[in-house]
């Protein structure tokens, strides 16, 4: 059901078998049980170390269900009816949605040097080249790769790229999201948190709601079952005192609460999106989502510039900031 091409590269037919959950499930305790978190592991079938390819899974002949985009958008923050809307396009972290059984695939291969186990997301980087909307028209491929591993003080951090590509193989979405694999040894050691500066006079503030259901709703869209998301029961077996939302959630809930306010201009491709993640964000609750429009010196009508952040509440530490870039790439 796949073709291996070169060392590190494996690709699959969309239309045909993929590994399944169940399979990818068993690759994950196998490798939990292998591989110890905070530690950066060396094998023989790994090439990195000899400066040859990474590990990249590549999965073509894909198309758009409109189902699946409908459980987006209504999980996300969107609506069930969003899809129904004219002139706007797909949600501009749909593209990952499509990546989360090639994300686990990367994460549960054998050549793969870090634990699978507590992965954190620390900060990401999306680019949009052209409209996502162009997946509708025909069949596309996805690629995911890693790119770089690196020692930092928490431990040790991977940057994994994400490529969508159109029927002509010409570029849509990239994103570059890296991962941070904690050494257990240091997690005792307090991170140090960004201080934004002080917010403009014309910033916008949108308190949202986040009901206990959140992490369930995004499982059933997702099919990504993560104990640590769904209930409190669940994310106290794996040692937090809260359910924790899902840094996907919070980043796409920021920008659907953005197009609401600023337009579909906000999001439009060309963009970019880049976000940082400094703390958890516990469900149930609230959070208030603020934002603010920079113009970047010379710039033109056609190139905006937005700054958002999301928290608890108006002065607490932000569980995210990020920026929005519109305008050529």
């Amino acid at each position: 059901s796949y073709r291996l091409y070169k060392a590190g590269t494996v690709v699959f037919d969309h239309q045909k078998e993929i590994p399944s959950l169940l399979y990818l499930l068993w690759r994950f305790t196998k490798a939990l049980l292998s591989k110890r978190q905070g530690q950066l592991y060396y094998s023989d079938t790994n090439s990195l170390t000899r400066g040859g390819n990474q590990d990249t899974f590549t999965v073509y002949n894909c198309r758009l269900e409109s189902n699946e985009l409908r459980r987006y958008c209504s999980a996300f923050g969107y609506g069930w009816d969003y899809p129904d809307s004219t002139f706007r396009d797909i949600p501009f972290c749909y593209p990952e949605f499509l990546f989360l059984r090639l994300l686990t695939m990367i994460v549960c291969a054998e050549s793969f040097r870090l634990s699978p186990l507590g992965l954190v997301r620390v900060r990401q980087t999306m680019i949009t080249f052209q409209p996502i909307d162009e997946l509708k028209k025909g069949p596309f491929s996805l690629q995911a790769s890693v790119r770089e591993y690196r020692a930092v003080d928490l431990g040790i951090e991977v940057d994994i790229g994400l490529a969508v590509a159109d029927r002509s193989n010409k570029p849509v979405w990239e994103e570059l999201v890296t991962l941070l694999s904690r050494d257990m040894k240091k997690i005792t050691s307090k991170r140090q948190h960004a201080q934004g500066s002080t917010d403009p006079k014309e910033v916008k503030s949108v308190e949202v709601v986040i009901p206990w259901n959140t992490g369930l709703k995004y499982a059933q869209a997702t099919r990504d079952y993560n104990p640590l998301h769904l209930f409190p029961a669940t994310a106290k077996l794996l040692g937090c005192k809260r359910t924790i939302a899902y840094p996907l959630w919070t980043v796409s809930k920021c920008l659907a609460e953005i197009e609401k306010h600023e337009g579909t201009d906000a999001v439009r491709a060309p963009a970019s999106v880049r976000v940082e993640f400094h703390q958890p964000l516990f469900m149930p609750g609230k959070a208030v989502i603020k934002f603010w429009e920079n113009a970047p010196e010379g710039s033109t009508s056609s190139h905006k510039l937005y700054h958002f952040r999301m928290g608890e509440s108006e002065d607490s530490t932000p569980h995210l900031v990020g920026e929005i870039c519109v305008g050529e790439q």
